[in-house]
């Protein structure tokens, strides 16, 4: 077994072996796909982005990749400039495209342990780098308890994803929910079809800049600007439904309409057996009774249980933004973490007074 680092041209050429080894791993599908990597770099590298993908291989055949690049950014809010390495599919403070979520290194499940300490190893030899930053790994990831072999371990973040098993029957999936949760979910729907004629529309994969300019909709009249769906967000889903084998943008996307009136939209991408909920958008303060939002995941849920090829409809990372909500409509949840590896020694000493510091402050407020 031994390793190497790819140059952007080995990268460019690795789709297909690259896919052949995530199928032989716990990575997940979509966010670790060569696909899903190959649009990022083209769209949000920078000029002084170098890619850093580390390769690992097992008597001539691809084994584990740890997906990074190196950056230049800096810490401490701004204040002081470091070398970073980063998960490809994401950059620390930029939230302009896609979440990547579910992230992490891809190791061949008949060689994670050996492939994971040769990536590492690699890793600890380079010298070019002053911390690392890993987004939304699992915690279930080998690679969470490893990290700690790199330098000083920090967890940025801790947050939990939410997702519904949907191999049985939706009715039996409605009864075990709490009555509230069902009520937003399904039994609303009642209400809404006393004010008019409720219709779920789906659209042609021609058609995808419908889903887009609606949610932007939405949030510009939430907002005032369009926040959920930027530009490079826009390129990233072309170029993924045109780039990506087995990708569906449309097939459990919808726009709920009451008459002519757009209510909802939700754009869901299917991979496999999987729905990954990307975005929902709705109109504000529409009904006191009514959670449109909520509402129209319902139809969208219903959906997965009537297609028997889909397994699981994933909420994805994060709380809602008024309530979580996920967690009520859930069946199965997972935790991940974002973590920050520090090898500089100024910057290790730097982390360590401002954590104390902000202890210090949290025990003297609870005073």
């Amino acid at each position: 077994m031994h390793s190497e680092v790819w140059s952007e041209t080995r990268f460019r050429k690795a789709g297909a072996e690259w896919q052949e080894l995530l199928s032989h791993s716990n990575g997940d599908p979509l966010f670790l796909s060569w696909h899903w990597m190959q649009v990022w770099w083209n769209i949000f590298r920078r000029n002084q982005d170098r890619l850093h993908i580390v390769a690992v291989y097992q008597s001539g055949k691809l084994a584990g990749l740890a997906p990074l690049y190196l950056n230049r950014g800096h810490d401490l809010k701004g204040r002081l400039p470091v070398r970073r390495l980063e998960m490809m599919g994401c950059r620390t403070g930029d939230h302009s495209g896609l979440r990547s979520e579910y992230l992490g290194f891809i190791l061949h499940r008949d060689h994670a342990k050996e492939a994971l300490t040769q990536l590492l190893d690699n890793l600890r030899n380079q010298t070019d780098w002053q911390e690392v930053r890993l987004q939304d790994i699992p915690q279930q990831s080998p690679l969470t308890s490893q990290l700690s072999s790199l330098g000083m371990l920090r967890e940025v973040t801790h947050q939990k994803a939410y997702s519904v098993n949907t191999r049985g029957q939706f009715a039996d999936y409605l009864v075990q929910l709490g009555r509230n949760s069902r009520l937003k979910l399904f039994n609303r729907r009642k209400l809404l079809e006393k004010m008019g004629h409720v219709q779920l529309k789906r659209v042609q994969a021609s058609e995808i800049d419908r889903l887009i300019d609606a949610l932007n909709d939405f949030d510009r009249q939430r907002f005032g600007h369009d926040s959920t769906m930027s530009k490079q967000a826009r390129s990233q889903i072309h170029d993924l439904q045109t780039l990506m084998p087995g990708l569906s943008i449309t097939q459990h996307s919808s726009l709920l309409y009451l008459d002519d009136q757009l209510l909802s939209v939700i754009i869901n991408f299917r991979l496999g057996g999987r729905i990954y909920n990307l975005q929902l958008g709705y109109q504000q303060d529409f009904h006191r009774k009514i959670s449109l939002g909520t509402l129209h995941l319902g139809y969208a849920i219903e959906a997965a249980f009537e297609d028997p090829s889909v397994d699981c409809f994933d909420f994805l990372l994060g709380e809602g933004k008024n309530s979580d909500y996920k967690r009520h409509l859930a069946t199965d949840r997972l935790t991940a973490s974002s973590w920050q590896v520090i090898r500089s020694p100024l910057l290790k000493l730097l982390y360590r007074v401002n954590d104390e510091g902000k202890r210090l402050i949290r025990r003297v407020g609870g005073n």
